[in-house]
């Protein structure tokens, strides 16, 4: 039975809870890695590109210096921002039906997401889910910010003054982190790219477990 919370707040991730961009961004990290002459990654490997910041990956499969990892991100940069990467992706299904059911019920939506707020923001217009969206945010363009402080300038932009009331959906360690630290509530995504293990799973306090996108609206149903 699952177990109904009241909440007045929703905040989504981006990547591996709305959108799968999978296609688009490997073969943009593939295309980076040729482009400097590193050596190729294993499928299983390139898959935990997704979610982090790309800098912070690059980091820790090439044990690069922050220099080189900030050069292997401006390169990346430059084949993700053109648009035939960029929306090389799909909207899982039943996204769209429980943005629409939050918006019908008066319950505000944002977006905390470590995918850069300009792409963000192209992403969500292109595939029309902006316009459900009350907030959203995301990473600098440094990506200094960590996923708690994209998550703290989204409660800020939607008013929102007691993480009680407020429910944060993500498929990552990150997005599980970032909720329990500031006390809201948390819904994990296992259809993602995070997690992926019961283990994984046990180690952020939670109050749903969504194996697909459209489990979410029976939660909120």
């Amino acid at each position: 039975m699952i177990k109904k919370i009241t909440t007045r707040h929703v905040i989504f991730d981006v990547d591996g809870t709305m959108i799968n961009p999978h296609e688009g961004l490997i073969e943009c990290v593939k295309a980076t890695i040729k482009k400097l002459n590193y050596k190729t990654l294993d499928d299983e490997v390139l898959n935990n590109f997704i979610g982090p910041p790309i800098q912070n990956s690059f980091q820790k499969y090439y044990s690069l210096s922050d220099d080189e990892a900030k050069k292997a991100r401006d390169i990346f940069r430059s084949f993700y921002q053109k648009d035939e990467y960029l929306f090389k992706a799909y909207v899982y299904n039943g996204i769209v039906d429980l943005l629409k059911y939050l918006k019908e019920n008066n319950i505000k939506t944002g977006i905390a997401t470590y995918k850069r707020e300009d792409y963000a923001i192209k992403l969500l217009e292109h595939f029309d889910l902006a316009k459900y969206c009350n907030s959203i945010c995301g990473a600098d363009v440094e990506n200094k910010l960590s996923k708690t402080d994209i998550i703290k300038k989204c409660m800020k932009s939607l008013g929102i003054d007691n993480a009680n009331d407020t429910i944060m959906i993500g498929d990552t360690e990150y997005d599980g982190f970032a909720a329990n630290e500031l006390g809201m509530n948390f819904i994990c995504c296992t259809y993602g790219f995070g997690f992926k293990t019961q283990n994984e799973i046990a180690q952020y306090k939670n109050i749903f477990v969504a194996n697909d996108a459209c489990e979410l609206l029976k939660f909120f149903c």
